[in-house]
Formats: C-alpha cells, sequence, structure tokens
C-alpha cells in the first residue's frame, strides 16, 4: 500500500504540472472515462493493486475523468497488454497495469505481439518476485538452504515461459536442485490452493500477490516459508534495489 502511495503521489504531480501549462489540456480529460487494463483475471495481487491506485489516480487528473479497470486475461498475462499495444485508444484512455514479460521477450516466448520500448510509461510500483515453499517440503524447512536436502519437489507456474515461472526454474537451476515445475494454475489463488493441498511444493508470485495471499496467511501461520527473494532494478542507478525488510 505505501508504494501505491509513492507511485500515486508521483503521478500527480505530474498531472498537476500539465494542468499549469495550459487551461485547454486541463480540460482533456473532462467527461472521459480513463481504463487501466490489467492483464489478469480478477481477484490476484496485480488486479487488488490496480483498482486501489485507479481510487487515487483519478483524484489528482485534471477534468475529473471517471477510471475504471478492466480485465483481460489469457495467455499468461499477455493478451491483456497484446489488446492495448495492437488495438487500444491511442488518446491516452486506455493504460495497462502489470509487467511485461522481459524473460519471455528474451527467450521469444510465442503470443507476445508487443515492443514495450513503444509504450509510454508512466511509472512502476518496482517489483520484486519472491520463491515461497511449503514447510513441509522434505524433513521440513527452516532456512532456504534446506531447499537443496529436500529431495525432488514440484514447483507450480501459469504458463511455460511465464516471468513467474522463469524466475522460478532459474532460481533452481542456479541451486541444482530436482525438481518438476507444473503450469496451467490460472491465477495466484489457483496457485495458493495448490500450495496448500500440497499439489505443489514451490510458487514464485510477484509483490501484490506476495502481500494479498500469503504474507499474513501461510508464511504468519508458519505452512508455508519465503525462501529468497529476485530483487527489482533500479534503471537510474544501474543495479538492484534491495528490500529484503519487506520480505
Amino acid at each position: 500500500m505505501r508504494i501505491i502511495k509513492y507511485l500515486a503521489a508521483g503521478v500527480a504531480a505530474a498531472a498537476l504540472a500539465a494542468s499549469l501549462s495550459s487551461s485547454a489540456d486541463a480540460q482533456y480529460f473532462k467527461g472521459k472515462t480513463i481504463e487501466f487494463i490489467v492483464p489478469t483475471a480478477a481477484g490476484g495481487g496485480l488486479g487488488r493493486n490496480a483498482l486501489r491506485f485507479a481510487n487515487f489516480y483519478k483524484k489528482f487528473i485534471a477534468g475529473k475523468p471517471n477510471v475504471i479497470v478492466k480485465f483481460i486475461p489469457g495467455g499468461g498475462g499477455q493478451k491483456g497488454i497484446n489488446f492495448v499495444y495492437n488495438r487500444g485508444k491511442k488518446d491516452g484512455t486506455q493504460l495497462t497495469w502489470g509487467p511485461f514479460n522481459v524473460a519471455g521477450i528474451i527467450a521469444g516466448l510465442p503470443g507476445i505481439r508487443y515492443d514495450p520500448e513503444k509504450f509510454e510509461i508512466i511509472g512502476t510500483t518496482g517489483d520484486a518476485f519472491v520463491t515461497i515453499a511449503s514447510a513441509g517440503l522434505g524433513s521440513g524447512l527452516k532456512n532456504p538452504v534446506d531447499l537443496v536436502k529436500s529431495g525432488t519437489f514440484k514447483s507450480g507456474g501459469r504458463i511455460p515461459g511465464g516471468a513467474l515461472g522463469m524466475f522460478s526454474v532459474m532460481g533452481f537451476d542456479l541451486l541444482g536442485v530436482d525438481y518438476r515445475h507444473i503450469t496451467g494454475y490460472r491465477n495466484q489463488p489457483k496457485l495458493k490452493a495448490a500450495l496448500m493441498a500440497r499439489e505443489i511444493d514451490t510458487i514464485t508470485t510477484g509483490s501484490p500477490g506476495f502481500f494479498a495471499f500469503y504474507k499474513d496467511d501461510l508464511l504468519k501461520k508458519g505452512t508455508a516459508k519465503a525462501l529468497y527473494y529476485h530483487p527489482p532494478f533500479d534503471v537510474k542507478a544501474g543495479k538492484d534495489a534491495p528490500v529484503a525488510d519487506a520480505y
């Protein structure tokens, strides 16, 4: 929530500066509706953050437009972004809320029909990815090192080549552990249910999913453990941005 407030403040400042430049520009959005396109199903962490942010955003845009959140799931998060890039309105009334699958773009994942460099970036929440495991994996996890001694385990993900899944498998490959990655889970609630049922043993989630579904539930109860996180990259500083105190 704190990150959302910081981002909202930044957007508000930009909107204020723009409104001071021209009285005509200040009324550009009057009577219009701005849509945030979320490329996942409703109910997930990403959608929850978008809904929170939309409530802040509409308060600071000159002309007081209506602001709504629309969900376009599919393609492992690519369908919604493809829609905005190829068919979305170019007048500033349709924005995408969600991460580009940079790993998938580099790997040549099929289904990605957009060029991230051609989007106008308003801001970012600086997302991190957290790998979580069932506390009962192997003989029990007391710290991340125990994962190496846990034997063969099952990792869950959404689609082959998806960003969250790629962060899972890259970490496991670096550790040299024996695992099987299973895809096909629609969203974080489905992954959480599978983790609770021990259908899978590990998942990787972004910051929205971590705080919405795991931190104050499975992790607090001790039935799951956050093993490690992949920090966001600070583009301005040219290095990782550690956020260990949050996880």
